[in-house]
Formats: structure tokens, C-alpha cells, sequence
């Protein structure tokens, strides 16, 4: 039985990122692994299709030495 999750705000970027987690490590190049993220997110009863992962860009992190 999936457990409901029922959050706004806040609390709900931790279930995004959550799920962030676990689709990266689902990935076959995955830069992270994160087997519990993945455990977590398939007991959860919450629309991940609400999060726009999809529509992130990425970019390359910049050196705070220049």
C-alpha cells in the first residue's frame, strides 16, 4: 500500500527533490545513485507528474574563484 503524501510549499521541494534523486539514479550514466530515493518514491502516493524536472536547464556549475 502506497503511503499518501499531502504537501505545499516547502516541504513539498523535499519530495521533488526526492524524486530528482530517484530519476537521476534510474538514469544509465547516472551522476548520483540514490537506491533509497528510488525505494521512497515508489511508496509514495503523489502525482510526480506535477514536477516540470523535464523543463529544468542545466548548467554548469560556476567556480566562485572565477
Amino acid at each position: 500500500m502506497k503511503e499518501k503524501v499531502n504537501v505545499t510549499g516547502v516541504p513539498e521541494t523535499m519530495v521533488q527533490t526526492l524524486y530528482a534523486r530517484a530519476k537521476e539514479t534510474k538514469k544509465q550514466n547516472a551522476k548520483i545513485k540514490d537506491e533509497i530515493a528510488v525505494e521512497l518514491v515508489e511508496k509514495l502516493d503523489y502525482d510526480f507528474s506535477l514536477i516540470p524536472l523535464d523543463n529544468y536547464k542545466t548548467t554548469k556549475p560556476v567556480s566562485p574563484c572565477g
